[in-house]
């Protein structure tokens, strides 16, 4: 994403994605502020329950951070895990 500070033209390959602008606006109307986007990656902010992620074979992963920076993945099968 350009710096909007900047003075350089913003030119159609400097905008994102319309069908990344679709998802990013129907995820925000559900994360309620726990998630947030900027130019240099995504923040989220859960300390109860951890992200939960899907991998390639369509299994689910719950990834926690610990206090000391370790991350412990917790293994959520196949099913679609309730939000």
């Amino acid at each position: 994403m350009p710096n909007p500070n900047s003075h350089v033209p913003i030119t159609e390959k400097d905008l994102p994605n319309p069908e990344y602008l679709r998802w990013l606006e129907e995820v925000s109307k559900h994360v309620d502020g726990l998630v947030s986007w900027g130019t240099r990656g995504t923040v989220v902010i859960d300390n109860v329950d951890g992200l939960v992620l899907k991998d390639t074979d369509s299994h689910y992963w719950r990834l926690t951070v610990e206090t000391d920076g370790s991350l412990t993945t917790t293994d959520l099968g196949t099913v679609k895990p309730d939000a």
